[in-house]
């Protein structure tokens, strides 16, 4: 499912600190999704987990629309 909303994923994941070195990650799309990068492999760990829920949530609303569209007269 490409219609996904990665600008939505992005601006989230961006917008978090690292509460040990202050810095915010990169998130970068890619062919095969998305890969995000980070200061430290904790804060990635945090971010990983984050990003699995963004993903549904995103999911979630692709499958509705497509679902909503799909019952227009």
């Amino acid at each position: 499912m490409s219609d996904l909303d990665y600008n939505s994923i992005k601006r989230k994941i961006e917008s978090q600190k690292c509460s040990e070195h202050n810095k915010n990650p990169q998130f970068m799309k890619t062919s095969k999704g998305f890969d995000i990068k980070t200061c430290c492999e904790n804060f990635r760990s945090e971010l990983v987990k984050i990003s699995e829920r963004l993903i549904v949530e995103e999911t979630q609303k692709a499958i509705d629309q497509v679902m909503r569209n799909a019952f227009k007269k």
